[in-house]
């Protein structure tokens, strides 16, 4: 199953919504959001395990960069900032 905002609304309730897929797919209001972060990530199709497992890894080093961001970005926003 997809995992696809179907109302443009739906942005505002984001930090930031994470794009891994071919921009043709993507809707015209997620292309023009400032919001939009896209990542290049090998389709996993037709790998074997260990090819499926480094996509994974790299997926997950992502989410732990964007995590890091986020808390960076909110610790900012809140005065803390080291």
């Amino acid at each position: 199953m997809r995992s696809r905002p179907d109302h443009p609304e739906i942005l505002g309730q984001a930090d930031e919504v994470v794009v891994v897929a071919e921009e043709y797919t993507i809707p015209d209001y997620l292309k023009a959001a400032k919001k939009v972060v896209y990542w290049e990530v090998e389709d996993p199709k037709g790998k074997d395990q260990a090819g499926t497992d480094e996509i994974r890894e790299i997926i997950a080093g992502h989410v732990r960069n964007l995590i890091d961001e986020l808390d960076e970005k909110k610790k900012s926003a809140d005065g803390r900032s080291c």
